[in-house]
């Protein structure tokens, strides 16, 4: 069922594209709505159904091994290449930080349960979100 709204979803992005004359800014209504509200919405819909024990710090402490793993990483990788500032500075934005949000959680929710969805809501919100942040 989930993938044939996303299809649909899909399929209708596709004709509206072909028919129809959208503004320059309609991408960035969409992505206004997606960050604050849809994307709130459904973190306050499935994280509270979370028992907060051990099994909740593995997908936030699995976030921040990956982020520092990486990072360290491309620092290694850099230093042995004798890459420029900028090309580490651009590296270190894009290979950590995972867009967990706006593609990982859409479709745990669509290829798992509520639960998985929410511990995928630990994971960036407390994880990449917050690396971001820092």
């Amino acid at each position: 069922m989930t993938f044939a709204l996303m299809a649909a979803g899909f399929v209708a992005g596709l004709l509206v594209a072909r028919f129809f004359s959208l503004s320059h800014t309609a991408p960035e209504r969409i992505n206004v709505f997606i960050i604050n509200v849809a994307l709130p919405a459904m973190i306050l819909l499935k994280v509270p159904s979370l028992v907060i024990d051990a099994n909740a710090l593995v997908p936030v402490a699995s976030a921040w091994l990956v982020i520092l793993g990486t990072a360290l990483i491309i620092c290694v990788l850099a230093k042995i290449n004798n890459w420029p500032a900028s090309t580490l500075g651009a590296l270190l934005l894009v290979v950590p930080l995972t867009n967990t949000a706006y593609l990982g959680l859409p479709l745990m929710n669509a290829l798992s349960n509520d639960t998985v969805v929410a511990y995928g809501a630990l994971y960036d919100q407390f994880g990449t979100f917050l690396g971001l942040a820092l």
